[in-house]
């Protein structure tokens, strides 16, 4: 089952809560760093390296965003990077160095769908008439 890692600023749970939901309804695995309950150096460290551990496992990143990237997720990005990680985003990212490393912005559903194809056995074209197909039987019904 292809493994998508969400990062994101403690200020977007809501959003990496909707993130993650969308990613398991595809059949995506979807991971964070987990709630931190508090605000020590250490509890920031294990979350941190948390992360990395699951970062270099996942098969790619996504920042969930408005555009603001806190140092955290700067690092996290980074570190998928020197990986060899995809990194997505929701949104195109204020911070330069890391708007650089972006592969490219999209909704989650959206590369829930192209993770799920890169791991499955159906190729895009098949993938793409089969959408065709669910669109005509929409539209026959309504």
């Amino acid at each position: 089952m292809p493994t998508v890692f969400l990062a994101g600023s403690r200020r977007f749970t809501a959003e990496i809560e909707q993130a993650q939901a969308a990613f398991r309804r595809a059949g995506v695995t979807a991971l964070t760093a987990g709630k931190t309950t508090e605000d020590t150096l250490a509890s920031e460290r294990a979350a941190l390296l948390r992360a990395f551990t699951r970062i270099g496992g996942a098969d790619a990143v996504y920042v969930v965003t408005d555009g603001y990237a806190g140092k955290t997720v700067c690092m996290e990005i980074a570190y998928a990077w020197a990986r060899g990680k995809p990194i997505y985003s929701s949104a195109e990212l204020e911070e330069l160095s890391a708007r650089g490393l972006v592969e490219r912005v999209m909704k989650a559903e959206e590369l829930s769908l192209h993770i799920g194809l890169q791991h499955s056995t159906l190729t895009e074209e098949d993938a793409e008439e089969i959408g065709h197909a669910l669109k005509r039987e929409i539209r026959k019904r309504f």
